[in-house]
């Protein structure tokens, strides 16, 4: 988690992850200051004109390789619950090789990447 001061927000979510053990949930989430605004104006969030951030979320995989992105107007937040999905979703499908469809959670129906098995899928979900 990333953020552009050390306001009363960030010492509230601070509660939720210590430097000795920043997971949630399983989930390695580093709380970082960006107080000189260089990592919000490298990923995009960087609204100059009052030197914060816009709500931004990017998932980057163990790789390094960046799988979503997504962000919102400061008055809109996030979900976490879709964050949550959004991570185990690329996590089984880089394992299985599925697809997931939009709203899959684990333990619901993948669709096979090619036309003619993802026909199982279609037939059974229209």
């Amino acid at each position: 988690m990333l953020r552009t001061s050390e306001s009363w927000a960030a010492r509230c979510w601070g509660s939720l992850w210590t430097r000795s053990s920043p997971t949630w949930l399983g989930i390695n989430i580093p709380l970082l200051a960006d107080v000189s605004r260089n990592l919000s104006h490298d990923y995009g969030v960087l609204k100059k004109d009052e030197g914060i951030a816009y709500r931004g979320l990017f998932i980057i995989d163990g790789k390094g390789i960046l799988r979503q992105i997504t962000i919102n107007d400061l008055p809109v937040g996030r979900s976490v619950d879709e964050a949550l999905r959004l991570v185990q979703a690329f996590q089984y499908t880089d394992e299985h090789g599925e697809v997931c469809p939009a709203g899959w959670k684990p333990g619901s129906d993948t669709i096979k990447p090619n036309v003619y098995d993802s026909k199982e899928y279609f037939s059974k979900h229209n």
